[in-house]
């Protein structure tokens, strides 16, 4: 699938082509997935995992991969912290694929399509501009509007099971719909960047330019989300069994 904005293909130097990098991450997911599991059961989240604006806890892995970044990613079914503004349709500046350890999701493929310009607009596009670091509680991505007004539709609804492994190229947008009630636990590997354009959110238009924060977790939280996570993961390897 191409750039649903009609932005050209990312040259060859720029980024591994996408049908080769998510074979290569399909084969490297299901292999060490097992283990990846095991780990979650007995130590929960490494390293310093924080809360994405949309609610779910995300932690890099913490070990060697062929890939820039791997990454979990929990959306608990008890514990969610949500930043309200924060838009949900987004894309990212790097082929992703992942695999679902534990639970289900869907995901929501849209097409957005500049509007002509007498044509009217549902949609501004927001730039996203990246911190530095990571790690350090309060800060975040800034979102930043662009003078491009959009209509976002929607393309292909893709339900994804567990154990099931799937992947989402550079700027294509997207959206994550899990209910509060829902837990799913995934594994996401990510390939180096495309390009600065691929990457942004789509929301209402005329918002004002503004950071993002995230923080950290506290020792509670990943208390009771290694509770969670331990006690799916058993509960799924007694079904796989």
């Amino acid at each position: 699938m191409r750039a649903s904005t009609d932005r050209p293909d990312p040259p060859a130097s720029a980024a591994t082509d996408f049908d080769r990098f998510d074979a290569q991450a399909r084969s490297w997911l299901s292999e060490h997935a097992e283990d990846i599991r095991r780990e979650l059961i007995h130590s929960g989240l490494p390293g310093d995992p924080e809360w994405h604006p949309n609610g779910f806890a995300v932690a890099e892995l913490g070990r060697p991969t062929p890939f820039p970044t791997v990454r979990i990613h929990v959306w608990s079914s008890a514990l969610r912290v949500c930043f309200p503004a924060h838009p949900t349709v987004h894309s990212h500046d790097r082929h992703i694929t992942s695999i679902v350890l534990a639970g289900r999701y869907e995901d929501l493929l849209y097409r957005v399509r500049p509007a002509g310009a007498t044509e009217a607009h549902t949609h501004q596009r927001y730039r996203v501009r990246k911190r530095m670091t990571r790690g350090i509680d309060g800060d975040g991505d800034t979102l930043v509007p662009v003078d491009e007004y959009v209509n976002v539709s929607a393309l292909e609804r893709r339900m994804v099971q567990p154990d099931d492994v799937h992947g989402i190229p550079a700027g294509v947008a997207h959206e994550t719909l899990m209910r509060p009630s829902e837990f799913c636990l995934t594994l996401a590997a990510k390939d180096v960047p495309v390009g600065r354009d691929y990457e942004f959110v789509v929301d209402r238009p005329g918002v004002p330019e503004r950071l993002i924060a995230r923080r950290q977790l506290t020792r509670d939280e990943r208390n009771d989300i290694h509770r969670e996570i331990a006690e799916r993961l058993a509960r799924a390897a007694e079904y796989r069994a």
